[in-house]
C-alpha cells in the first residue's frame, strides 16, 4: 500500500469511527431521556392513584379498602394522559435535535477530512518537486581526433535528488550553410537511442551521449565559416514518484569558431525552440515507458 493510499484509508477509518462515537453519545443520551421519562411517568401514575384514593375517601361513598383497590385498578386520569402526550412530542423533539447535531458533527468532521486530504496533496506535490530527478543539458565536450576529425558528445546531469529510471537519450546534427529554419523538425539521428529503458542516473550523476564524429573536411568548412553546426538531442526518464508522468529534457546548440592562432576552438551557444523541460519542450514525449 503506497503512503498517499494508508493515508486516506485512516482517514476513512477515522470518519467511521466518528460517525460511530456520534451514534453512540446519541444513543446514550436517549437512553437517559428514556430513563427519566419512564420515572416521570411511573410518578405520575402515583400521584393520579393517590389523588382518586383520597378523592374517594374524602366522598364517604367506600370504604378505605374498596377505594385503595379502586385506585389501583383505575387508569391514568386526563392531566396523566395530557402529560404523557407532552412527554412523547418532547422526545420527539429530542430525537431531531440529536439528528441535526449529529448530520453537523458527521459533515463538520468530512470537511476536516477533507481538508487534510487536499493538505496532504500539496504537501506530496511540493515534495515531488523538491525530490524528483532533473536531467539537465550541462555542455559539450569535443574531442579532437589524429585524423583532424572532431569527436562530440553531450554532457547531461541529474541535478534532483532521486535517481532516473528508465531513461532514454537521442541526438541529431546538421552541417549546412546557413541557419535551421523556423519549421524544421529536429529528426532523430537513426540507431541513437540504443541506451534507452536501463540507464539510472543517481542525484548529481552525470552522463554522457554519443554523438556525431564531424570529418575533418566538415571541420576545415566550420572554421573557414563556409558551413554552420548544429547539434541537438532529448532525454526521456521516469522518476520514483507514483502517477507522475515521464518527463523530457531537450536541447539545441549552434557551435561558434573561438579565434585561436594555434589551433580550430569551438565554443557553442543555445539556438531554436528545441530547448526546454518537460511541459516546455517543443515535442511530446516519444517513449511511452511507464513507472
Amino acid at each position: 500500500m503506497s503512503e498517499g493510499d494508508r493515508i486516506k484509508h485512516l482517514q476513512y477509518r477515522g470518519l467511521i469511527f466518528c460517525v460511530v462515537l456520534a451514534a453512540i453519545l446519541c444513543a446514550a443520551v436517549w437512553s437517559v431521556y428514556e430513563n427519566v421519562h419512564s420515572n416521570e411517568r411511573r410518578h405520575a401514575a402515583a400521584t393520579a392513584k393517590y389523588e382518586r384514593f383520597t378523592e374517594c375517601i374524602a366522598s364517604r361513598a367506600s370504604s378505605a379498602a374498596q377505594c385503595k383497590l379502586q385506585a389501583e385498578q383505575s387508569r391514568y386520569d386526563q392531566s396523566a394522559e395530557s402529560y404523557d402526550l407532552k412527554a412523547q412530542q418532547e422526545m420527539a423533539r429530542w430525537a431531531a435535535l440529536m439528528l441535526v447535531v449529529t448530520s453537523i458533527g458527521v459533515l463538520f468532521v468530512a470537511a476536516t477530512l477533507k481538508t487534510a486530504s487536499d493538505a496532504n496533496e500539496g504537501f506530496k506535490a511540493s515534495a515531488e518537486v523538491q525530490l524528483r530527478p532533473y536531467m539537465s543539458f550541462q555542455h559539450m565536450e569535443v574531442n579532437e581526433l589524429v585524423t583532424g576529425a572532431w569527436s562530440i558528445q553531450a554532457v547531461w546531469k541529474n541535478t534532483g535528488q532521486t535517481p532516473t529510471r528508465q531513461m532514454t537519450l537521442c541526438w541529431g546534427y546538421s552541417v549546412q550553410a546557413d541557419d535551421l529554419p523556423n519549421d524544421f523538425d529536429y529528426p532523430d539521428t537513426p540507431k541513437t537511442s540504443a541506451n534507452e529503458g536501463t540507464i539510472s542516473v543517481g542525484s548529481q550523476g552525470v552522463i554522457f551521449s554519443n554523438g556525431p564524429v564531424l570529418t575533418a573536411q566538415e571541420v576545415q568548412n566550420f572554421a573557414s565559416g563556409k558551413m554552420k553546426v548544429f547539434y541537438w538531442g532529448w532525454i526521456e526518464y521516469n522518476d520514483g514518484f507514483e502517477g507522475s508522468p515521464r518527463r523530457r529534457t531537450e536541447f539545441c546548440q549552434r557551435f561558434i569558431v573561438v579565434p585561436d592562432k594555434a589551433q580550430i576552438k569551438t565554443g557553442f551557444i543555445t539556438f531554436g525552440p528545441h530547448n526546454g523541460a518537460d511541459e516546455d519542450c517543443l515535442k511530446q514525449v516519444k517513449n511511452k515507458h511507464t513507472a
